[in-house]
Formats: structure tokens, C-alpha cells, sequence
């Protein structure tokens, strides 16, 4: 059942423009000032925990995640396994105040496409923008 609501957003992705960004961020200031960023010339959705990132993953079926590590409901990485089990296109960008080069590995391990340290820097965000914007055109 996730996967058929799933394969019906995703299947919506081929006519979208502009692209939809999902910020997954607990803390309200970096969901703030990261959110007018992506909102900017993107379509934003938001989520709060593990639980609304996963559930607007389904719904939405996001171009590219802004995935913070430390949700108050669980790990980050979690919701990266789940998203990447059921969506191996899915393209998440790992957010942190940590950059230890462990978190850094363990991210791409588990199949993110990048990581940002926080305070993060806009350039860093538009950077991914651009990749995968680029990505999605040039499919």
C-alpha cells in the first residue's frame, strides 16, 4: 500500500515544475531561515520528526530532502533507510551540526547524496538546488 501512494506521487514528479523540497528540521530558526531559502523558488514541504518526514515522503514524493540527523522522535538515518528502501531514486541531503567524518561516511553509506553542516551556508543549499535541478531536467 506505501508503495502504490508512493509510485502515484512520484509518478506526478515527470510534470512538475518548479521542483518540490522537503526540509526535515525540529529545530524552528534553521526550519525558518533554510525554509524562506528552499521556499524561495521551490515548493516547500515541511516536517518536523521522523514520523511526518516519512508520511510527506509518501505523499509528496519530494525531488530532494534537507534530512536533519537529530529528530526528537528518532535518528535521522532511520528516516534515510526507510526512504532510500522505498524510493531508491530518493536524493537526501544529510543536515548536522556534527561534520565528524564518521557522520559524514556513515551518511553516504547509507545513500545520501550530500551532507550540510549547520549553521548551514546558503551556498551549500543552492549547490544541491542545482545538482539536482540539473538532474531532474536532464532526465
Amino acid at each position: 500500500h506505501m508503495s502504490r501512494v508512493l509510485e502515484e506521487s512520484k509518478f506526478g514528479r515527470t510534470y512538475r515544475s518548479p521542483m518540490t523540497v522537503m526540509l526535515v528540521e525540529d529545530d524552528p530558526i534553521t526550519a525558518r531561515t533554510a525554509g524562506k531559502l528552499l521556499g524561495q523558488e521551490h515548493v516547500l514541504v515541511s516536517a518536523a520528526n521522523a514520523y511526518e518526514a516519512v508520511v510527506n515522503y509518501l505523499l509528496y514524493a519530494p525531488e530532494l530532502v534537507f534530512l536533519d540527523i537529530n529528530l526528537p522522535d528518532g535518528s535521522g538515518f532511520h528516516v534515510l533507510d526507510q526512504l532510500t528502501a522505498c524510493d531508491p531514486d530518493a536524493y537526501i541531503v544529510m543536515f548536522s551540526g556534527s561534520d565528524t567524518i564518521d557522520t559524514i561516511m556513515d551518511s553516504r553509506r547509507r545513500g545520501a547524496r550530500g551532507f550540510v553542516v549547520k549553521p548551514f551556508q546558503r551556498d551549500r543549499l543552492k549547490h544541491f538546488l542545482a545538482e539536482r535541478e540539473r538532474e531532474v531536467l536532464g532526465s
